[in-house]
């Protein structure tokens, strides 16, 4: 009995020995070969970047969404803000409200209400697509976007190496 508990304490403790020794191996290959990251303010010119907010009946954190995309790191002049709203409840108001706010501190953001749901999000964001005022390269799944087209990122942000 007392062999049969050993051997599966030493079985337990060469497996937990392992995974600790592969962390610290990645810890530390982490350590050594990660690469700087470009600071913005390395960037000699900033390109126009519009942030597409879609909301349906979202009330509890329409505010808060607004707040984080007009907190965004980027030049106000060259960020451009559409919260794309379909509700039928009282967040029409409440976004145009922190809209408000947010316009009076000088970043652009407009509020665009639509009656109809035709097509749901991808109807609103055709309407949207064309009250754009700058050109946009449309990326819904903004993460996927710039690892698979690095070329779209000539800045190197948000972990993909420009070519």
């Amino acid at each position: 009995m007392i062999l049969a508990v050993v051997i599966l304490h030493l079985i337990f403790a060469t497996w937990l020995s392992l995974y600790g020794f592969q962390a610290l191996a990645l810890s530390l290959a982490y350590c050594f070969y990660r690469k700087p990251r470009p600071s913005l303010k390395q960037l000699e010119e900033f390109p126009d970047v519009t942030v597409q907010l879609p909301v349906y009946n979202e009330r509890y954190v329409v505010e808060r969404v607004i707040d984080a995309a007009a907190a965004l790191d980027w030049p106000c002049g060259k960020l451009h803000i559409q919260v794309l709203d379909d509700s039928t409840d009282e967040t029409t108001g409440l976004a145009r409200a922190r809209a408000e706010q947010h316009r009076a501190r000088g970043i652009d953001i407009t509020v665009i209400h639509r009656t109809n749901r035709t097509n749901y999000k991808a109807g609103h964001y055709k309407m949207a697509w064309q009250a754009l005022a700058a050109p946009t390269l449309p990326f819904l799944t903004p993460i996927f976007a710039l690892l698979r087209f690095p070329q779209a990122n000539p800045t190197g942000l948000g972990g993909a190496a420009p070519t």
